[in-house]
């Protein structure tokens, strides 16, 4: 190939260590030469768990290639291993001179069947693994045997005998029992959610608490460019690099515990300019025909009321960029799941700084999504996601004071029995004595 040639219809950047080329599911337009420097390729950077090296590339090598077969999203993540001269070629540019040069065609079909065939492999290992994962949790041991479905069975009449429940749960067996389940479920408890709280009323009063992160977190970060998808200003942000985590717990409320870090900190990414935010991986997948609304409704005549983060973050612009997000996801279609993952995620920065009135507040806006959510689409859950939901609105009832609700919810897990997640069950039967011995 001929470097001169590549030269000329490319712009070449140089990149310091640890910095980001692109991430992995946002769109990408370009094919990227390494002209100096290494390059380490990685999966799942962004999804909260442990991230895949695919390859280290080293000068002479190009990636970024994937952008010729799907260009709205990229495959992996690009970080610089060393201090990199990349030269950066538009697809639009490189694909006129595959048309002029079928010598470099030939080669770049060859580099594509081979990655899509490694991505082919990548997806089928992962598979695996899940379902092998999936297999041992649920796998019983002799002790866990002794446990039979009588004894579930009376466990849950022992306990209903000392709620106010009056009818039982209906048979989960029968086809799309699970949304009425949970209907009739609700219907029992007796303390209503408070009236959905609005973002944008909590925007001016927001509380200060005058605590940042700590310095340890900063390891686990790398500095990336950022466009706003909506103004086009251009800044730049710290996003976890998923290779640095170590998942140490995870909590009853699916909360991920890292080793010296926090991602609740790091969650979301906010535009200093019009004040536009989202989670981190997918700020800038806007859908060109809601960037305008979005542009009229956030950005037109509204005060700029976060102008980016300080050099050492706060948990006071952390907090503001969460009700920001949720203002901008209430736009344009909002999504359910996406609210409750942000409530969620507020519910646990106000538990952390203590403040367990906005704590319960935000808990009981994250509890009436996850619920709309369950009653949309109980009967698509398996018995595994159904406990695991269960659990989690337990979880959200009990920080909220409501004992009755949260009893209900974790009944309803152990009434699914062995056939789902055991250790769901046990978590279940757990938090029942623990409510029992409180009262």
């Amino acid at each position: 190939m001929d470097y001169e040639e590549l030269k000329s219809i490319g712009v070449m950047r140089t990149m310091p260590k640890e910095e980001a080329v692109y991430i992995e599911g946002e769109k990408n337009y370009s094919i990227y030469l390494i002209l100096s420097g290494t390059v380490g390729l990685y999966t799942n950077v962004m999804k909260q768990q442990a991230s895949v090296k695919k390859a280290t590339l080293q000068q002479g090598d190009f990636f970024g290639e994937m952008s010729l077969v799907d260009p709205n999203r990229n495959f992996d993540t690009a970080i610089a291993e060393t201090e990199i001269t990349i030269l950066v070629v538009n697809r639009i540019h490189f694909n006129r001179l595959l048309l002029s040069r079928p010598e470099i065609t030939m080669g770049i079909v060859k580099t594509l069947n081979s990655r899509i065939k490694s991505l082919a492999d990548e997806t089928t290992t992962f598979r695996t693994i899940a379902a092998t994962g999936l297999a041992e949790s649920n796998k019983l041991t002799d002790e866990d045997k002794t446990i039979t479905q009588s004894a579930i069975n009376q466990k849950i009449r022992d306990n209903l005998q000392g709620s106010d429940r009056a009818t039982s749960v209906k048979d989960t067996s029968q086809p799309g029992s699970a949304t009425a389940n949970l209907r009739a479920l609700l219907k029992q408890i007796d303390v209503e959610l408070e009236p959905l709280a609005s973002a944008e009323s909590d925007l001016p009063n927001l509380k200060k608490y005058a605590i940042t992160a700590p310095a340890k977190y900063y390891s686990c970060l790398m500095e990336k460019r950022m466009k706003c998808p909506i103004c086009g200003f251009e800044f730049k942000d710290h996003i976890p690099k998923s290779n640095k985590l170590v998942i140490t717990n995870v909590m009853k409320d699916f909360r991920k515990k890292y080793e010296d870090f926090d991602m609740t900190w790091f969650s979301i990414v906010a535009c200093p300019s019009c004040n536009y935010a989202d989670e981190t991986d997918s700020f800038a997948s806007v859908e060109t025909s809601e960037r305008k609304t979005i542009y009229v409704k956030r950005y037109r005549g509204n005060e700029i009321i976060f102008k980016g983060h300080d050099e050492v973050r706060s948990i006071d612009d952390v907090i503001l960029t969460h009700y920001l997000a949720i203002e901008t996801e209430n736009l344009v279609n909002p999504d359910g799941l996406k609210l409750a993952r942000l409530w969620h995620s507020l519910c646990w920065l106000y538990n952390d700084v203590g403040d367990m009135s906005l704590a319960k507040k935000t808990a009981a806006n994250a509890l009436h999504y996850y619920r709309e959510i369950f009653l949309q689409n109980a009967s698509k859950f398996s018995l595994r996601e159904e406990q695991a939901n269960h659990l989690m609105m337990g979880e959200l009832s009990l920080l909220m004071g409501n004992l009755k609700a949260a009893f209900l919810h974790y009944n309803y897990v152990i009434t699914l029995g062995s056939d789902g997640n055991y250790k769901f069950l046990q978590q279940a039967e757990t938090s029942i004595a623990a409510l029992q011995e409180a009262n």
